[in-house]
């Protein structure tokens, strides 16, 4: 099954609202509105994947495609994942960042990192665009300098004794031919926000009298205007594992082009679920409600015909189960 943008456009337009043609810009907020709310809904193995992850100064970052890992496997076993409270709860395991344990484990540090991997020193912050992009575009970068405090980009009158505009960051201009870097050094970035752009966007850490002295730090996709990422601790004190592998539950992610796959392949929930919106604007809550049920309950009664219960013992003739835990 790959039930793509442009398909469930022809076949939804008419649930969007009151109906739209289906090139009309407002049937894929539609869709994209119903899709997101369905997951928000579904059970978690709705939308997982099996991934590989790289591990950089002992963390993982997720990219933007993926909301949490559900489970993961280091060196061919099944390892921990902690919630946020783990390394605070009384009697436990104390900070993460010190533990010398061999256990190693994942610990949950949230979402809300706007890089891939952290600056380990003040730096600039070099800006690079794989494509030439339009002239005005830019893209705003907020933190702390090296002496920890806000980043601010002040612009004086003629004899600098007046302070006529402030803008909280400093702005780069994104040039495919000569890449720039920021007059400020940083050392976190608090927050990012970039233009839509015709290619991907590259961050690094950057020292202008050590060109070699130079990392990455994020690389942004071309409708990435607001990055956000979750990551993980590893703990165990080992910081040298490279990769891992985990079950990854995926995030929404706006469709946009056509050829662009839904998270969600099933049309009839996609179709109650923008019908439960359509009431629910209209002020009628309880045939909204009734239509969010029934696109749930579709969605669900597939997630279950296609996963097969981990839970099912199989009793083959002839083959004694042995002792299996709860069964008499």
């Amino acid at each position: 099954m790959n039930i793509t943008l442009g398909y469930a456009r022809q076949v939804l337009a008419q649930y969007a609202d009151s109906g739209y043609c289906s090139d009309s810009d407002r049937v894929v907020d539609c869709i994209n509105n119903a899709v997101e709310r369905l997951l928000i809904q579904a059970p978690a193995d709705a939308s997982t994947l099996r991934m590989r992850f790289c591990v950089t100064n002992g963390c993982i970052t997720l990219p933007r495609e993926v909301d949490y890992l559900l489970k993961t496997n280091v060196c061919r076993s099944n390892v921990p994942i902690q919630n946020r409270w783990f390394e605070f709860l009384a009697g436990g395991p104390g900070s993460l960042d010190f533990d010398s344990s061999s256990v190693v484990g994942f610990a949950d540090m949230g979402d809300g990192f706007r890089t891939h991997t952290d600056i380990i020193t003040p730096r600039h912050i070099l800006v690079t665009c794989d494509v030439p992009e339009d002239t005005t575009a830019r893209i705003l970068i907020r933190g702390a300098d090296e002496n920890g405090k806000e980043v601010q980009t002040l612009t004086y009158n003629e004899d600098k004794t007046e302070v006529t505009s402030r803008v909280v960051g400093e702005y780069v201009e994104l040039d495919s031919v000569s890449p720039r870097y920021t007059s400020h050094k940083f050392s976190t970035i608090t927050s990012v926000i970039k233009p839509i752009t015709n290619g991907y966007v590259y961050l690094s850490a950057y020292d202008p009298d050590d060109e070699t002295n130079t990392f990455s730090i994020a690389t942004y996709h071309p409708y990435e205007e607001r990055p956000s990422y979750r990551r993980y601790f590893v703990t165990g004190g080992n910081t040298n594992y490279s990769t891992i592998i985990a079950l990854a539950k995926l995030r929404f992610v706006p469709v946009i082009h056509d050829s662009d796959p839904l998270l969600v392949q099933n049309l009839p929930a996609i179709q109650h679920m923008m019908q439960a919106m359509n009431y629910f604007n209209a002020g009628d809550m309880e045939t909204g409600m009734q239509n969010e049920i029934k696109a749930v309950g579709y969605y669900v009664q597939q997630i279950e015909n296609q996963n097969m219960s981990t839970t099912q013992i199989d009793f083959s003739g002839g083959m004694n189960p042995g002792d299996v835990e709860g069964v008499f």
